[in-house]
């Protein structure tokens, strides 16, 4: 009796401490606002707000961008969390390319803070195919009210573009 007593005493502890440790996934879900001041790498007189409708592991973003060479602009994005290859349709501002091909590979950050993403398009331009590549990281604040978004896009000729985009909650 004592043996079973301690087998289930040690397999319940076993158990619960699987999850001890372990945070719960941020949500993302809501209005963003760009806080331009704070944000770093942006085009001059650029404007950006998001709407974010999150389902578990699928994001769902509408984004809206105003001013800039390209003038007002609303594009919608999705984001899959699974750690798997997924295609989608990046937005394309100026240059005149059209796109062949793009899988992004997004997964919950170890910490469940956010998320890491990694993304590869295969365009077609002017001067011919070339590859672009981008990573994001998506980082909510501990109060939940300030996101951040770090980018690095990997022009066909190697050069990075790095940018930090800084959110404030509606």
């Amino acid at each position: 009796m004592r043996k079973l007593a301690i087998f289930i005493f040690t397999f319940a502890f076993g158990a619960l401490s699987l999850g001890y440790g372990q945070s719960a996934k941020v949500d993302f879900t809501g209005e963003w606002q760009l806080d331009k001041a704070r944000s770093e790498g942006l085009p001059p007189g650029v404007d950006q707000a998001m709407t974010v409708k999150q389902d578990a592991d699928r994001l769902e973003v509408k984004v809206r961008v105003s001013g800039g060479p390209q003038g007002d602009q609303t594009m919608e994005d999705r984001y899959v969390l699974s750690g798997e290859a997924a295609d989608f349709k990046p937005p394309l501002i100026g240059g005149g390319a059209t796109v062949q091909s793009a899988k992004r590979t997004a997964k919950w950050a170890a910490d469940a803070r956010g998320f890491d993403s990694t993304e590869q398009a295969e365009v077609e331009g002017p001067d011919g195919k070339a590859t672009i590549k981008a990573t994001r990281t998506w980082r909510l604040s501990d109060d939940a009210k300030t996101l951040t978004i770090d980018m690095a896009i990997t022009n066909p000729e190697g050069a990075v573009n790095k940018s930090k985009r800084i959110f404030t909650k509606k």
